[in-house]
């Protein structure tokens, strides 16, 4: 017995050597390709997540005459303007026709709002990241940015409007009222005050918002795109911290936005909903390409081939 155990063949160093290599090398192949089929998973819901985006505004725009809910108030110290209005503001009044809750009540007094890492929620796209340091947040873990005022409330969107889409429609509107102070649509009717937050004029709105019907390149229009949530997003192609994207310390503490903060986290692009419904996705260093430049610049025309931000007029950096 003794004899026969002695004479069993077993493994030498080499072999053992080359089995522990070829495990290492199989891993290796393995590990980039689970990687790269979860970010196309997270890719992917974030498409479904616009195109229900896209259901949403086709039914309110169906209710509503073809016009496209209101994209609020501009920067973060306006957003209890926005949350206030349950009747216009597109946070507020497209979730509901997707059976989901109006932005409003997601956004309790001294409470978190839906933000990474948890991509659960419409208005989160699973592969952004938490907002940090580099992004002027310091408090820890983040639950959305800060809105002030004695609410103390938050927000955080993945999924903005498109800041350009009715910039020439208004002032066109202005120019049309010049001092006619008495029709509701005119700026000193526009109803809003600063310190008591009071909701703004709904016919000031509506005048200001484009209808679908008025969108000649619908295709390539587009309504809502996803907004980089991290600076680093932008760290492709040869752009890092030491040699910056030109928009890479844009704020990103916004609701709405354009190319100046559009999202990288998809192989260095990210995805739009255009007014004809359909979700592209547009690589970041074509859409903050001016029309005549080379590559990625701040000053320029943005309406080019396939791609208008503004339907009605040129769309520049404001």
């Amino acid at each position: 017995m003794n004899k026969a155990s002695h004479d069993r063949p077993g493994f030498t160093v080499v072999e053992l050597l080359v089995v522990i290599a070829v495990i290492a090398l199989l891993a290796g192949l393995l590990v980039p390709a689970v990687g790269s089929a979860r970010a196309r998973a997270r890719a992917s819901v974030s498409q479904n997540n616009l195109r229900q985006w896209g259901t949403g505004y086709v039914n309110y725009a169906a209710n509503r005459k073809g016009l496209i809910a209101w994209e609020g108030e501009k920067t973060a110290a306006q957003m209890q303007i926005n949350l206030r209005d349950r009747n216009r503001y597109w946070a507020n009044v497209i979730p509901p026709l997707l059976d989901q809750d109006p932005y409003t009540d997601l956004a309790a007094p001294n409470g978190e709002v839906p933000c990474p890492p948890d991509g659960r929620n419409i208005f989160v796209d699973p592969s952004a990241e938490a907002p940090g340091i580099d992004e002027k947040y310091a408090e820890g873990k983040f639950v959305g940015w800060a809105i002030g005022g004695a609410q103390r409330q938050r927000f955080f969107f993945s999924y903005v409007p498109n800041a350009q889409l009715n910039n020439t429609l208004e002032s066109q509107l202005d120019t049309r009222l010049g001092n006619d102070t008495q029709d509701p649509r005119h700026n000193s009717n526009k109803g809003r005050n600063t310190s008591t937050n009071i909701p703004v004029n709904p016919e000031w709105i509506d005048a200001r918002c484009m209808r679908l019907s008025m969108i000649p390149k619908a295709a390539q229009t587009p309504i809502l795109l996803e907004m980089r949530s991290v600076r680093r997003e932008l760290d492709v192609e040869g752009y890092n911290e030491a040699n910056p994207h030109p928009f890479r310390a844009e704020d990103l503490n916004r609701h709405r936005s354009d190319w100046q903060r559009f999202s990288g986290r998809h192989r260095g692009g990210g995805h739009m909903l255009m007014a004809d419904g359909h979700v592209e996705w547009m690589s970041n260093s074509y859409v903050c390409t001016p029309v005549g430049a080379n590559g990625p610049s701040k000053k320029g025309e943005f309406n080019k081939d396939g791609l208008t931000w503004d339907p009605l007029g040129p769309a520049v950096a404001e």
